[in-house]
């Protein structure tokens, strides 16, 4: 019968049923054609798949995200990067890294990144001479960098999956987020020199710019503070932070930059409602389908497959599902994604003893590089929509940042440290 399930879904993805809607409608048809088991079940799995505590913090960390959008934040955390990396050779696009990894610390979403930098950058960069299909690239690649840097959705929804730590879960991602921006800013200034774009400007930091742009920006940056601060200490759980968040961007909007009205916040609430929406859609419609792959001992196959062609091979195993989950990825969004195959992996991970706060670290990263690939890359054709750029050029000039995230994805898989280090440091070893 697991057949039964694979064929219903590969067929409902080819003929363009949304990913949510597939799930939902293969563990539908699975429960009508075997009768094993009541109607009710399926009810039950749909709407026990959101009621979960943990989950609230998606909808305050969009929230947070949105207002902090509306709230001019992106300017000012703009004109703050422009004053530490402006002057570099490539100054815009270091600029649009620098950003990523700041805004990460906001909304926890590649896909608002992109869409927001795309609105504030793009127009620029390409103003200053910088060929469009690079400046997209620039874009796409370091959004990757948001979904690292907490608060990250992926971290929350991988978390309630595997019943991980979420707080732990959020730290394991700074210190690769931190490396994928200085590597990424590397990067970009060997091809922006190498390719004469956009030269250095000559006249270095200005120390009073920085101040005048931080002193602006500081609000803005002390919000991912908050959240680390107030997770190790206790102060509140992860998924209080997302409360935290919210209450503190609207503060900030309201009263400190007064960038945001009453009349606004109807069309905050109605936009983060919708998109709340279609991220609890896929979950609810991935808990029934999860329930079936375990009844039917999918993921105990999975596990006796891999076993079988690595063996008891740590760094084997890892490759395979590296390889597995990059394909798999370029064909489904990262959300739907996890839920289905992380299920599926987590018996084998932990027989061969790996810590699933690493896992989750791999899983964002490779799900997220799936999301810039075609030919169903959700990061690929928002940027390409923002930025008005072709496929074909976009994925020519995306190559060198494939490059650099495959072989950070092989860093954070075989160095532990990478992702552990923080995490352990700040609330203990895992015992």
């Amino acid at each position: 019968m697991s057949a039964l399930v694979g064929g219903s879904i590969l067929l409902l993805f080819a003929i363009g049923v949304p990913v949510a809607f597939a799930m939902m409608l293969a563990s539908f048809i699975y429960f009508v054609v075997i009768q094993t088991y009541p109607i009710a079940i399926w009810v039950q799995r749909v709407i026990g798949g959101i009621d979960s505590f943990p989950l609230l913090a998606i909808p305050f960390f969009i929230l947070a995200g949105g207002v902090m959008t509306q709230a001019g934040m992106m300017d000012r955390l703009i004109r703050f990067a422009a004053s530490l990396v402006g002057a570099w050779t490539g100054g815009l696009a270091q600029v649009n890294v620098v950003v990523s990894t700041m805004f990460g610390g906001m909304s926890g979403s590649a896909i608002a990144d992109v869409v927001a930098e795309a609105k504030a950058l793009v127009p620029a960069m390409n103003k200053r001479g910088y060929p469009p299909a690079f400046t997209a690239a620039v874009t796409a690649a370091s959004s990757v960098i948001t979904s690292l840097i907490p608060p990250s959705i992926g971290m929350i929804i991988y978390g309630f999956i595997t019943e991980t730590s979420i707080g732990r879960l959020f730290l394991a991602g700074i210190v690769p987020g931190l490396i994928t921006t200085v590597t990424m800013m590397l990067l970009v200034w060997w091809i922006t020199t190498r390719r004469r774009i956009d030269p250095a400007q000559g006249q270095g930091v200005d120390l009073k710019e920085v101040w005048a742009s931080f002193r602006e920006a500081f609000w803005a940056l002390l919000m991912p503070v908050w959240i680390v601060v107030g997770l190790r200490f206790g102060i509140f759980t992860p998924t209080e932070a997302g409360a935290v968040a919210a209450v503190y961007a609207l503060v900030v909007g309201m009263f400190i930059y007064r960038t945001i009205k009453i009349s606004d916040l109807g069309p905050l609430l109605v936009t983060g409602a919708a998109e709340t929406a279609m991220v609890m859609l896929i979950i609810a419609s991935a808990e029934p389908f999860g329930w079936v792959l375990t009844v039917e001992q999918v993921p105990q196959q999975a596990t006796q497959a891999l076993v079988g062609i690595a063996g008891n091979n740590p760094v084997l195993t890892l490759l395979l599902i590296n390889v597995f989950l990059l394909v798999v990825g370029t064909l489904v969004d990262p959300a739907p994604l996890m839920l289905i195959v992380v299920p599926m992996l987590m018996p084998t991970i932990r027989q061969l003893g790996i810590s699933d706060v690493q896992f989750g670290v791999i899983v964002n990263v490779n799900l997220l590089i799936g999301a810039l690939t075609p030919p169903e890359g959700v990061l690929l054709f928002a940027t390409m929509a923002m930025a008005k750029v072709k496929m074909g050029e976009l994925s020519r000039e995306m190559i060198p940042f494939f490059i650099l995230l495959i072989a950070l994805l092989l860093l954070f898989t075989y160095v532990p440290a990478v992702s552990l280090w923080l995490p352990d440091l700040v609330m203990g070893p895992v015992k």
